[in-house]
């Protein structure tokens, strides 16, 4: 490689040189001293930032490579996502099968007006739903920190019949699929 670079350096030295000989329409003569010396800190410069470009390129392989192989342990994108959304190992996610009815291709062919929609439910090691699409939002009242539950998002609360709030971590996920007609 420093081989390469000096027989370039050279070259360019012997061209300027021949350059230089002839009449020229520049104002001053160029020592060709001056310019091999402006010209190899160039050619430096260009190899750190062929370097630098390597790198970023090394880097963001790795970066890619590391969520492919994410996806794959996980068992599927669909399957990452949950795992990354709710925090929990592949092994707590379970996805039904999605049904094929509604596809373009599935007998009869052709448009069939519908199409499926994951509905995710979490729960937590009681095996209380907690989490996911349809799950109730728990909490406490501000006055009297009695449990609290709220059915439609926190728009309205009511008194919770334990004395205590469930316990809110997800320990597994559960994904059915709901039809939904176009």
């Amino acid at each position: 490689m420093a081989d390469k670079k000096e027989e370039e350096l050279a070259r360019i030295n012997a061209e300027m040189e021949r350059l230089l000989s002839m009449p020229a329409p520049f104002p001053e003569k160029v020592r060709p001293a001056e310019m091999t010396a402006k010209l190899e800190h160039l050619v430096r410069a260009g190899s750190k930032s062929r370097d630098d470009d390597r790198l970023g390129k090394v880097i963001f392989f790795l970066i890619v490579a590391g969520m492919f192989g994410f996806v794959i342990w996980a068992g599927g994108i669909r399957e990452a996502w949950y795992c990354a959304k709710y925090q929990v190992t592949p092994d707590k996610i379970h996805v039904d099968a999605k049904p094929k009815d509604c596809d373009f291709l599935h007998a009869p062919l052709g448009i069939k007006g519908c199409h499926y929609e994951a509905d995710v439910n979490a729960y937590n090691a009681e095996g209380m739903l907690v989490g996911g699409d349809h799950a109730p939002k728990y909490g406490r009242d501000s006055k009297t920190r009695k449990p609290v539950v709220s059915w439609d998002d926190g728009k309205t609360w009511e008194w919770m019949a334990s004395a205590d709030a469930p316990n809110t971590n997800i320990v597994s996920i559960g994904v059915s699929w709901v039809r939904v007609t176009d």
